[in-house]
């Protein structure tokens, strides 16, 4: 069953994986709010840099969707930072 927060990956370059599979939506939202005060944006950049920390996909994937679902501002970093990894990353949506 999805929810209504917004896939991450279906909305970055990557793609999502899970495809029909993936509990969050795969339609984007391009609406942007406030860009928010300095030091929520260096936590957000903190808490995206802890999640690579993981070695497991499955986590890293929780991980990021729960950062993204913070605000605007989050969401639009994750998906950006998400854009410039590498194309060797590149997924192609299963559904």
């Amino acid at each position: 069953r999805r929810t209504r927060e917004p896939c991450i990956f279906f909305a970055s370059g990557l793609g999502c994986w899970k495809g029909s599979h993936c509990r969050f939506s795969h339609v984007v939202n391009q609406e942007s709010g406030p860009r928010p005060r300095k030091e929520v944006r260096e936590q957000v950049k903190e808490e995206l840099r802890r999640c690579f920390d993981e070695n497991e996909p499955e986590k890293i994937y929780a991980q990021l969707q729960e950062v993204a679902q913070q605000s605007r501002y989050a969401y639009a970093l994750t998906v950006g930072y998400l854009d410039r990894l590498t194309p060797s990353l590149k997924v192609e949506e299963n559904g």
